[in-house]
């Protein structure tokens, strides 16, 4: 449907009979309907609307997905009148070139109607209205909704209930793309969203405002040993070692930040033994990040996402930007089809409500960590999950005994500083490029499938540090966080963390015990019942399932042996590829860089060379050789591990770009543009 031009056709109607037939372009659409006199319902809303059900005084109807209406409100402070507002706001569509219509009921702000060219949801519309909203102004964002009213031309108006809803100007344009708009989805921390209650009636407005962070948040952000600070000195005020593990779960909660990932990558399955501290340890790193983006449950049911923040009554959530951590989940719930879906993705339902079949939407994708003792997560579910494993020693027993009697003695009770969750606050989900990609995949085993959904988490672990930093990175042209090298190796402690075998695949507590045993005896070879004789710390049921689980990841060989009634059983062994002693070997971001040679370039002569710029001009750049090489005094250090470099490279040969910068860490050269590493002179 083309609404601007359904309504210039309305127009040339009898003007008795517009109203009408304006509601006719929303018949048999499912829509909801109402009457509003004096800003109070008559009723509760009616169902389907179709031209048979038409009576004069409908003046609410269900948005339909394919426009939106500007309308602004006072502002509660000093700030733009809504009549300047939307004279602002008409001017920017003017120049945009849409089409629009503008209407009007004698009120404090006209309405202004925008047609987009696909349908977008009741978030998007948000979004926009909050995009489009001129700073300090307040615009009115119910009408982005399609639970709450939605004004009908031609109409009498829902509040000033003597005037209609007139047409006052059309002007045909293009309609409007929302994906090439690019608006952040967290777009509402550009200003103040406020609820009132008004006459029993729930009104929504947002305020854009200059929201500046105060000076002392900032300087948090811009910490360059934030992350060290706070999964190590931080987190040491109530967690007893387990450093590694603390940097896995907090890394993996800032993958919220990142929009341009992998939608698993970041979920999480702390799985060992009871009583070890699982859930005090998840518990205690989450507590830290900001309260409005933290869930916490004890307990869920297998379906709990199919009824949970129903989009008909909450239109506004969504799981995206969210950090959702139940506790101790159970088998059941861990291995239910629901559950695996909503770790890969947002999803819908189809439920049963009174013998009828109910469609329910579930609206974006949580970073997901949990915990389980007894669980044990099938083949699938470690594509969508990486296990992360803590310590159980008696020496870390010991040290979290001590802690204890430490603090009773003195009466500590410790508490995080606060303003670490005030800083985080103002983190913004952004998009990440890493212009070292391409030098890092050959690092990498690709023996094993699994590798295919490992290596790209491997890259988003880059892209949730780089988010996390993003008050430190530069952006490119494009609006992208340029990663560095701190990312990558604080990616890559935690890989290793997570990932202890040649094949990069994270086990479960009983898969590695199951491991060790074959690893301590390499010939060992046997059926279940014979294996299970040697491994009492698991189930024959248990064991059958861990053993095949390890037999598709390759560690475990299989081949056809004989019982003692001489029937065929199934043996397990130790594949032949698998080395016991032969441990994961990621190198760090300076050893790849010195690895790397970058290839000779013949020289573009359509583009032009500028002046070289010595590396004494850039900001914290030293005399000194970060690789590590001796060069004489006064030596400037390059990109590929060369210990001298007369210049900076001047001219990116993918696009032309001046840009030629070096990374924070000072090793390598990439392009802001394109992230091209690659430069002629």
């Amino acid at each position: 449907m083309n609404f601007i031009k359904s309504v210039q056709a309305i127009l040339n109607l009898p003007e008795e009979q517009r109203h009408r037939e304006y509601l006719r372009l929303f018949s048999r659409q499912g829509l909801r309907f109402n009457v509003m006199l004096n800003g109070k319902p008559e009723n509760e809303w009616q169902e389907n609307y179709e031209d048979s059900k038409f009576e004069p005084r409908i003046n609410l109807v269900e948005r339909l997905p394919c426009f939106v209406v500007v309308e602004f409100d006072e502002p509660e402070g000093e700030g733009m009148k809504p009549s300047e507002a939307l004279e602002e706001t008409e001017k920017l569509v003017k120049k945009k070139g849409w089409s629009y219509l503008k209407s009007s009921h004698k009120g404090k702000s006209d309405y202004l109607w925008l047609e987009f060219s696909s349908p977008v949801s009741d978030n998007e519309a948000e979004r926009f209205l909050k995009w489009i909203c001129p700073k300090n102004a307040r615009i009115d964002t119910n009408f982005s909704s399609s639970v709450r009213v939605f004004p009908v031309l031609f109409a009498t108006h829902r509040k000033h209930s003597a005037n209609r809803e007139v047409v006052l100007y059309v002007r045909e344009g293009k309609k409007i793309n929302f994906s090439k708009l690019k608006i952040p989805k967290n777009i509402s921390l550009s200003g103040e969203a406020k609820t009132e209650d008004k006459g029993g009636y729930r009104y929504k407005t947002f305020e854009k405002t200059e929201k500046s962070i105060p000076e002392e948040l900032l300087n948090i952000l811009k910490n360059p040993n934030l992350f060290s600070d706070i999964t190590e000195a931080e987190f040491d005020k109530k967690i007893v070692g387990e450093t590694e593990s603390r940097k896995v779960i907090f890394l993996c909660s800032q993958g919220r930040l990142v929009d341009n990932c992998q939608i698993a990558s970041y979920n999480l399955l702390v799985n060992d033994e009871a009583g070890v501290g699982k859930d005090y340890v998840v518990n205690a790193v989450l507590e830290i990040i900001p309260k409005e983006i933290y869930i916490h449950k004890t307990r869920i049911s297998p379906n709990v996402f199919t009824y949970w923040h129903n989009p008909k009554y909450e239109p506004e959530w969504t799981w995206n930007g969210k950090v959702f951590y139940p506790e101790d989940i159970s088998e059941n719930v861990l291995n239910s089809d629901v559950f695996k879906v909503m770790c890969s993705k947002g999803s819908s339902a189809t439920i049963t409500i009174n013998q009828m079949a109910i469609e329910i939407d579930i609206k974006g994708k949580p970073v997901m960590i949990t915990t389980t003792a007894t669980a044990t997560p099938n083949p699938e579910l470690t594509r969508r999950f990486v296990i992360l494993n803590l310590d159980s020693s008696i020496d870390q027993t010991k040290a979290i005994m001590k802690r204890h009697s430490e603090f009773k003695k003195k009466g500590i009770v410790p508490e995080y500083n606060p303003r670490y969750a005030e800083a985080m606050k103002y983190l913004q989900q952004v998009k990440v490029k890493i212009p070292f990609a391409d030098l890092i995949d050959n690092y990498f085993p690709s023996t094993n499938v699994i590798m295919r959904t490992h290596y790209p988490r491997f890259l988003d672990f880059i892209c949730a540090s780089a988010g996390f930093f993003q008050y430190q990175r530069k952006k490119d042209s494009e609006g992208f966080v340029i990663a560095e090298g701190q990312d990558y190796d604080i990616a890559r402690d935690c890989f290793l963390k997570l990932c202890s075998n040649k094949y990069m695949i994270s086990l479960t507590i009983n898969q590695k015990k199951i491991l060790s045993v074959f690893e301590s005896c390499s010939k060992l070879k046997g059926s279940v019942s014979k294996l299970h004789s040697i491994m009492p710390f698991v189930s024959d049921r248990a064991l059958q399932t861990n053993l095949g689980i390890l037999a598709k990841y390759g560690i475990l060989g299989t081949s056809t042996g004989k019982d003692t009634w001489n029937r065929d059983v199934e043996e397990y062994s130790l594949a032949e590829s698998y080395k016991p002693n032969e441990q994961v070997d990621i190198p760090n971001y300076e050893t790849i860089c010195r690895n790397t040679s970058i290839p000779t370039t013949p020289t573009l002569p359509s583009i032009p060379s500028i002046p070289s710029i010595p590396l004494t001009s850039i900001p914290n750049l030293k005399n000194e050789n970060p690789l590590g090489s001796e060069g004489s005094e006064g030596s400037e250090v390059g990109f590929g591990g060369q210990e001298t470099l007369a210049e900076v490279p001047e001219v990116c040969c993918k696009c032309g770009s001046e840009e030629a910068t070096l990374t924070q860490d000072n090793v390598c050269f990439y392009c802001l543009k394109c992230g091209e590493r690659e430069f002629v002179k």
